[in-house]
């Protein structure tokens, strides 16, 4: 039986960032909410939480709202959702 792949889930939000992870199946094994604040902070704090997860792929639920928290960090705004994901993923905000 081949092994499940982690995947990571984020659903933004204008108040709050729900992370989390989990398998294909729908089986959640931990799920995390984090305050909108910065975008700075509100990154960095997405970032470090899904650091050590070992995730091999990031879903986003709402990419438009992410991409708005975002765009301030970055010197033009990307309209690339996995540009984004692989900033997040890479920490490079």
């Amino acid at each position: 039986m081949a092994e499940q792949q982690l995947i990571g889930a984020l659903e933004a939000g204008g108040t709050k960032m729900v992370c989390a992870t989990g398998y294909a199946d729908g089986t959640v094994l931990e799920r995390e909410q984090i305050a909108t604040t910065t975008p700075q902070e509100t990154v960095e704090a997405v970032n470090a939480w899904f650091a050590d997860k070992g995730i091999t792929k990031l879903e986003v639920s709402d990419i438009e709202k992410w991409q708005e928290a975002c765009a301030p960090l970055y010197e033009k705004q990307s309209t690339d959702a996995q540009d984004i994901i692989a900033k997040i993923q890479g920490g490079n905000y």
